[in-house]
């Protein structure tokens, strides 16, 4: 059984990367649907034999892991509004 908070026991090996236009992340909508520009999955060469098959119209499943993002905050305020009510944070 992993201990929780132990992040060892599951090495991540990322195989591609999200690219846009955007420079700044200040200026990024926190939404997608708030004025996002189109982005697109950058694959590294490594994996190109396991797309081979992959076609215009598939259907894929995404798993994200944002690098950025907090992993000690269990719980928050949507959009940072106070007034809303806290709820749990996506962070494992």
């Amino acid at each position: 059984m992993v201990e929780a908070g132990s992040y060892d026991a599951y090495p991540l090996h990322p195989v591609s990367r999200v690219a846009s236009s955007l420079t700044d992340a200040a200026s990024a909508p926190r939404q997608g649907d708030e004025g996002a520009p189109t982005a697109w999955l950058v694959f590294d060469p490594q994996v190109e034999r396991a797309l081979r098959d992959l076609r215009v119209g598939a259907e894929l499943l995404v798993l994200t892991w944002l690098d950025r993002a907090r992993r000690d905050v269990l719980a928050v305020h949507p959009r940072g509004d106070e007034t809303r009510p806290e709820t749990p944070s996506t962070a494992p």
